[in-house]
């Protein structure tokens, strides 16, 4: 095997860019994904804080900041198979008042994120004029693309998404 087969093969399964050009989009993937993971996380922890359970704010995950939400082997997977996981936001379902809908509306707060962000996306992709700048169509399609994507996924009735997806209940 020679190593130009070898370079392509881990170009192909790690997406890393063979040349300097293609820098720039996996900044923006890596970029884009990482806040709508936060997003994402913050949702799940400031909805159970309005709910009544401060278990999130006191372990410090109510932050927009991702390193707080990364789970290193869900990251990686991310990168490599396209299919990954954060870590979690801790909840505490004896601070609810009325659990079941409680759990319900915490558990939905981390897609409806996902949506406003690709909404607010495509919004400002609609309503002004972007032509001069690929860079910012760039961006703005991959936020709706990603964002869409993980609030749909996070919808689903299956384990690992939070609290097992709300179509669960």
């Amino acid at each position: 095997m020679k190593i130009l087969d070898v370079m392509l093969f881990f170009r192909y399964i790690l997406h890393m860019p063979m040349n300097i050009s293609e820098l720039p989009d996996i900044l923006i993937r890596v970029f884009v994904i990482l806040f709508a993971i936060a997003i994402h996380e913050y949702a799940h922890g400031k909805a159970a804080l309005s709910l009544g359970d401060p278990t999130a704010k006191n372990a410090g995950r109510l932050t927009l900041n991702p390193i707080s939400h990364i789970d290193p082997i869900g990251a990686i997977c991310l990168f490599l198979f396209h299919f990954g996981w954060a870590k979690p936001v801790p909840i505490n379902t004896s601070y609810f008042k009325n659990p079941r809908k409680d759990i319900i509306l915490t558990s939905l707060s981390g897609p409806m994120s996902n949506f406003a962000a690709a909404f607010a996306a495509g919004v400002f992709l609609k309503n002004f004029p972007l032509q001069s700048s690929p860079f910012l169509v760039y961006l703005l399609s991959y936020m709706v693309l990603i964002n869409t994507a993980l609030g749909l996924f996070n919808l689903l009735p299956i384990p690992p998404p939070p609290l097992t997806g709300p179509m669960y209940w």
